[in-house]
């Protein structure tokens, strides 16, 4: 399994004894499946998403086109991963740009036997142009914390994403029936339990995140290393004083 240490922020490839090999910390698996699931939704709907629906809305003055984006890849749920682990501190920065130089190393070597795949480039256009960057840390950490400040155009079209995603998931011969059925209300009917089922299920999914405790948990290497390196320049600065 390739993952990312919960401890040292280290994405350790191909490591079947879920031990990190720098620090040796065992990771957490029930941990790291809520963290991982949820920074999926975070980089699909809190950003993909966002993003597209922005640019459209900015673009044409409307949203008319309903995308259907591919699913992240591990480097971006990685990436996420670190910005949400670092919302219940001030070590955010820290961890990312531990985390974005992994994955910036990790493409550029990949690009030079293969082709890249657009998921790839888009990855490696977060970790490589600052200013998007930020963005990305931005609209994660507006997902996660549901206060971000978006147009109501974009943010229905995201719930609507989110609504349809999860009310089809795992449900296309509930789906296939309603379409084959021949009765107008009886589809009619259909569609919309199935639509209130999708509602209520979205609103779980959101809410099935790492709570602040959970937060406080991630990362304490680099939250570690900041501290003495904090207290290191506390120190030389009093020198200086003297």
């Amino acid at each position: 399994m390739t993952f990312l240490c919960l401890n040292c922020g280290h994405i350790n490839e191909n490591n079947p004894e879920l031990v990190c090999q720098p620090c040796q910390a065992p990771l957490d698996k029930e941990l790291y499946d809520l963290l991982i699931d949820y920074s999926f939704r975070a980089v699909q709907y809190g950003y993909k998403y966002r993003t597209n629906y922005e640019r459209q809305l900015r673009e044409n003055g409307t949203i008319k086109v309903k995308y259907s984006l591919l699913d992240p890849a591990n480097e971006m749920q990685w990436l996420a991963a670190a910005v949400i682990g670092g919302v219940a501190g001030n070590f955010v920065y820290d961890i990312i740009k531990h985390v974005a130089k992994q994955i910036k190393y990790r493409i550029t070597e990949k690009s030079n036997t293969i082709e890249l795949e657009q998921i790839d480039k888009d990855t490696f256009e977060i970790v490589a142009d600052e200013q998007t960057l930020s963005k990305f840390v931005l609209y994660i950490q507006n997902y996660y914390k549901g206060n971000g400040k978006m147009d109501r155009k974009v943010s229905d079209a995201i719930a609507e994403e989110e609504i349809v995603h999860a009310m089809t998931d795992g449900k296309s011969e509930e789906f296939m029936t309603a379409i084959d059925t021949d009765n107008q209300e009886e589809r009619t009917k259909i569609f919309l339990e199935m639509f209130q089922g999708g509602a209520q299920e979205a609103q779980k999914l959101r809410a099935k995140k790492p709570d602040d405790k959970q937060l406080e948990k991630l990362f304490p290497a680099i939250k570690q290393k900041r501290k003495m390196v904090k207290k290191a320049t506390v120190k030389k600065k009093k020198k200086r004083r003297k």
